[in-house]
């Protein structure tokens, strides 16, 4: 399939068709055990400037056994464009696609339940999505951008992650968690910030139907690609998100991340960026120091340690906040190694039929 160039992205013929209204907008948000989040999510949603036809639906994880449910259904009784529904599968890629199916409008915008976003998060996607309708006319899926840190319910470990997550090697180019310096043409966006036309969504297959927790923004991005459609990431647009709080949760979220990315090479080998091969050859480097005794050169890649630390403080430093240095340093590392681990032991997917 012939490939959209961030060139041709901005030259293809123009579609003014939703350049002058406030169209209709379905805001989904999928939700397990949030009772801790769900309120400041929903008010957040529901206290839009948006000047078109808005809704929100929340699907809930039918093993919820926390008070999301009754928080949602107080919610309810002030807010009638508020619907809620329970999803019977545990499958976040079938809970977004139920949210579909309920929805309403033509557009959809998905966040998360531990989400809270703008005043204006609609309104700037709105915008962009008619400013670059103009441009890439009625190829244009959707546009989106970043989720970056809820300073309200962070904690020292989570800001050090925010540090992170901001420089080149916290990154690698991603839009996800640093906002873009610029607009334009992406593989992917994530649920936390995104707004789609519906009916693309349909027809590339909505988000694929797996039980298991396998990144299903990415995922659908194959299926966008796959059907000639694009996406585009903008630079205003972000939502603040709580990040993982501390380093065991956010250890656990580099091995389930490493260990999807393994699936993602297998089915869709030749979508994968040359970066993600990377991680498997980082976890290789690192078992070499264990070759010493054959030569010392073999001690080589242990000097990873001190350049994270020395890249750790600069990065602080620039900020003004060397107090993060060590957190920072331990954020490297965890992602670093838990995302190559993660990969090395999602190898078992490649033995599984799926």
């Amino acid at each position: 399939m012939k490939k959209t160039s961030e060139k041709s992205l901005f030259s293809a013929t123009p579609d003014i068709s939703m350049s002058h209204r406030n169209f209709p907008i379905s805001v989904i948000v999928i939700t397990y055990n949030e009772e801790r989040n769900i309120v400041e999510c929903m008010r957040s949603i529901l206290a839009q400037d948006y000047a078109g036809p808005l809704e929100l639906i929340i699907i809930d994880d039918y093993r919820t056994t926390d008070a999301t449910k009754a928080l949602v259904r107080a919610y309810q009784k002030k807010h009638p464009n508020l619907k809620y529904y329970t999803d019977t599968t545990g499958s976040q890629s079938y809970s977004r696609n139920l949210g579909i199916k309920k929805s309403m409008y033509p557009f959809i915008a998905f966040t998360d339940a531990d989400c809270v976003v703008p005043k204006d998060w609609l309104t700037i996607l709105a915008r962009k999505w008619r400013e670059h309708s103009t441009h890439v006319g009625k190829t244009l899926a959707g546009v989106g951008g970043a989720n970056i840190l809820y300073m309200k319910k962070s904690t020292p470990f989570s800001q050090a992650m925010n540090i992170t997550f901001g420089s080149f090697l916290g990154s690698l180019g991603s839009i996800q968690a640093k906002p873009a310096t610029s607009d334009a043409a992406v593989f992917s966006l994530s649920c936390t910030n995104v707004l789609y036309d519906k009916s693309k969504v349909i027809a590339a297959g909505m988000f694929p139907a797996y039980k298991e927790h396998l990144g299903d923004d990415w995922l659908l991005g194959v299926k966008i690609r796959q059907k000639g459609y694009v996406l585009v990431g903008v630079k205003e647009s972000f939502v603040w998100h709580n990040y993982r709080s501390t380093p065991r949760k956010f250890w656990k979220n580099m091995i389930l991340y490493g260990s999807v990315r393994t699936f993602y090479i297998k089915k869709y080998f030749w979508y994968n960026s040359p970066k993600y091969f990377l991680p498997l050859g980082f976890i290789i480097g690192m078992i070499l120091p264990l070759l010493f005794f054959i030569h010392p050169l073999f001690l080589l890649p242990l000097l990873y340690f001190p350049f994270i630390l020395l890249y750790s403080i600069i990065l602080t430093a620039r900020q003004k906040q060397l107090r993060r240095a060590g957190n920072v340093f331990v954020v490297f590392i965890i992602m670093h190694f838990g995302f190559s681990i993660g990969e090395l032991k999602g190898i078992h997917w490649i033995f599984r039929k799926i």
